[in-house]
């Protein structure tokens, strides 16, 4: 039995199509949550291949970057982070906090992030645990073949 404490890994959400400042403020959430000790899965660098594809339209780069990014949501991460922008509305957001709560993926506001406490933290055979029963439900929503 693996009692290994480990941090959760967070998937970082926000807004970006529709936001100006979406790579300082991505930057930003990634550098506070690296800072604690959580390892951090930025959409914005994730798919980063495929925005700077000058071949793609804008249309197939946010199906792409979207898909990417929803398969690191689904089978990697452990909780979101949400970047809250007032007045800044996102087609994205909207899918990934939908996704999240179909696959009970906790979504906090990014600023309130702080390190786990010991009893707070989740083991390591709970983390694959949950990694597993993600990957299913992943297969059965079509998701992942």
């Amino acid at each position: 039995n693996d009692l290994t404490i480990t941090q959760p890994k967070i998937y970082i959400s926000g807004p970006i199509s529709s936001n100006s400042d979406y790579r300082s403020d991505f930057a930003k959430a990634e550098a506070d949550l690296t800072a604690q000790g959580f390892e951090v899965l930025n959409p914005v660098t994730l798919a980063e291949p495929i925005t700077s594809n000058s071949f793609l339209s804008e249309e197939q780069i946010w199906k792409q970057s979207m898909a990417v990014d929803l398969r690191a949501l689904v089978m990697e991460a452990d909780e979101m982070a949400l970047i809250e922008k007032e007045g800044i509305p996102s087609k994205g957001v909207a899918i990934e906090k939908a996704v999240a709560a179909e696959f009970s993926i906790n979504v906090n506001p990014a600023p309130t992030y702080r390190k786990r406490r010991p009893e707070e933290q989740t083991t390591a055979d709970e983390m694959t645990r949950l990694s597993m029963r993600g990957a299913v439900l992943a297969r059965a929503l079509g998701i992942i073949g």
